[in-house]
């Protein structure tokens, strides 16, 4: 069974399975490795927006579900939602939704990473997904509502706390970061912190890139305070 990972909890080993399974042990694919326009800031491993500030409480974003490209055979995949990884393959916080390809089947999971806890869900292709971060001195909870199928998912326990998220796309891994899945775009629709469109934190954009080549291309944000992440299959 090949076993995915998100990277750190909010940016190391990936524990997630792209398989849904009733418990974190049992995860397969994951995020955690196993060993107004902005000036782009290049990162090997995320792409999106990202805003660091003291006392972050709430953090919110919808997209739907992409359709997935799986090329015979490929193992590849990111994770699109908000979270904190500030170290690839261990995140703390994620609120999110893997767009992976296993053996050339698109695989879709839901995981909600939060305080230590770690719950699974699954989605589809065409589903609209809400994504929700809550944060006080005493919990933080990651919620993610798939609106299509009417299920959620959640995790809380005690904060870390994480004072820096970022909005958009994180990496997978199975043992290795997995390459970016050919799948066109996501748009990031009503991205908000604190009840507040995200555009007026003037947060930093990120572009995934390897070397000079972009994997994940950040567009500027929209006048309704959208923005879309252009994936170009590596």
């Amino acid at each position: 069974m090949v076993k995915l990972f998100l990277i750190a909890i909010p940016l190391s080993a990936m524990c997630v399975a792209l398989v849904p399974q009733p418990a974190a042990a049992e995860s397969q694919i994951g995020t955690s490795a196993s060993g107004t326009s902005l000036a782009a800031v290049p990162s090997s491993y995320l792409a999106g927006y990202q805003i660091t500030e003291p006392g972050i409480s709430r953090a919110s974003v919808t997209f739907i579900v992409p359709t997935m490209t799986c090329p015979t055979s490929d193992t590849q995949g990111t994770a699109e939602g908000i979270g904190n990884e500030a170290t690839p393959g261990s995140p703390t916080l994620l609120g999110i939704v893997f767009t992976a390809c296993v053996s050339g089947a698109p695989n879709l999971t839901i995981q909600a990473q939060a305080g230590g806890n770690i719950n699974f869900g699954t989605a589809s292709a065409g589903d609209r997904v809400n994504i929700l971060i809550t944060q006080t001195r005493a919990k933080v909870t990651a919620t993610v509502s798939n609106a299509t199928s009417g299920t959620k998912v959640s995790a809380s326990g005690t904060p870390t706390p994480d004072t820096s998220l970022v909005f958009g796309s994180f990496p997978l891994f199975s043992g290795t970061m997995l390459p970016v899945a050919d799948f066109g775009s996501v748009r990031m629709l009503k991205p908000t912190l604190e009840n507040t469109d995200l555009q007026d934190w003037s947060p930093t954009m990120l572009v995934r890139k390897d070397g000079s080549t972009t994997q994940i291309l950040t567009r500027s944000f929209r006048a309704s305070g959208a923005f879309s992440l252009v994936f170009r299959h590596n």
